[in-house]
């Protein structure tokens, strides 16, 4: 693969990514504010991306770019002109045309698969043959800027693989951005709190180990242009039992506070991600027993005690299903 730059990288998936293509002996180009936390062995550029033209030097000799950048989530996306809407389409846009300009050799976009199908009838798990149906505008700006890389490769300006990613989870997924249901879980038990359950708790989501996560993105960043693959579990718990499962681990009787039900998106999502299987032989190794064991683990150490979500405007609480 050569040299892999990764945006986002001071983020939940692009940190674990860049730890990822390290330990496999890339050379890695970690790209955003905080980007110099994925490992301070990374060459870093922590500017914030906004001109193709200033993403561009960033990009020599760069063989792979994985697009892991993203601030929006299904709280702040609640309409197509909202900022986060219009940051998230102009950030993916500068990213590709920055791309293109550097002739990077293939763009994997990191999309959502808990959100683009929308509810789906059939049996699951879902497949990458079922039909894009975004049923929220967070899931149509994910479904709008797989189209840009997608239309992109089609014109020749570059290749793009697009990977729709269930619910990751796992140490340094932080709760304040809204997004996460599992990193709020723990950041309410690890305070001794009341965890908010919204609804009956049967939303079913599909929840994959950060570090499988990673090392799926890095395998489909070897395959041919116009791929879509889903990097999951191919397992669905629901919400309830993900408090229950969560407070197992972490060894504490979860003390649940039952909220009224509201709006948490498709009610059912469980992927396949057997095309990536066949593909490269990835499968995902950590199982949901044993990820929130570790991820226990790391709420555990007491520098997790010092998380002051509040002082960043936005309660851990809030969490979102994607």
């Amino acid at each position: 693969m050569g040299r892999l730059a990764v945006t986002g990288a001071g983020g939940f998936i692009g940190r674990a990514v860049c730890r990822a293509a390290f330990q496999s002996g890339h050379e890695v180009v970690a790209i955003g504010p905080g980007s110099a936390g994925a490992d301070p062995r990374l060459r870093s550029h922590p500017e914030w991306i906004a001109d193709p033209a200033d993403l561009a030097p960033m990009l020599d000799g760069v063989d792979v770019l994985i697009h892991a950048a993203g601030r929006g989530t299904p709280a702040t996306v609640r309409s197509l002109a909202s900022p986060a809407a219009q940051n998230e389409l102009e950030v993916a846009a500068a990213v590709l045309d920055a791309a293109a300009h550097a002739a990077v050799g293939r763009v994997v976009l990191v999309s959502s698969g808990g959100t683009i199908y929308g509810d789906v009838p059939s049996t699951l798990p879902i497949t990458e043959a079922q039909p894009v149906a975004p049923a929220s505008p967070y899931a149509a700006v994910k479904a709008a800027i797989e189209q840009l890389g997608l239309a992109m490769d089609r014109s020749g300006r570059l290749r793009c693989v697009v990977a729709r990613l269930s619910n990751p989870y796992g140490p340094f997924q932080y709760p304040w951005r809204g997004q996460g249901l599992v990193g709020s879980v723990f950041a309410q038990l690890s305070r001794g709190e009341a965890v908010e359950l919204w609804g009956d708790g049967r939303t079913v989501r599909d929840y994959i180990y950060v570090v499988d996560a990673a090392r799926g993105l890095l395998a489909a960043a070897t395959q041919p242009g116009r791929s879509i693959f889903h990097i999951s579990s191919g397992r669905g718990v629901a919400t309830a039992q993900v408090i229950e499962d969560a407070a197992r681990a972490f060894g504490v009787c979860a003390l649940v506070s039952h909220r009224p039900d509201r709006d948490a998106g498709v009610s059912r999502s469980v992927l396949s991600s057997a095309r990536l299987t066949a593909c490269t032989g990835w499968r995902p190794v950590v199982d949901w027993r044993e990820g929130l064991l570790k991820t226990a683990a790391w709420w555990a150490e007491p520098a997790r005690l010092q998380l002051a979500p509040v002082s960043r405007g936005q309660s851990y609480r809030s969490a979102h299903v994607l």
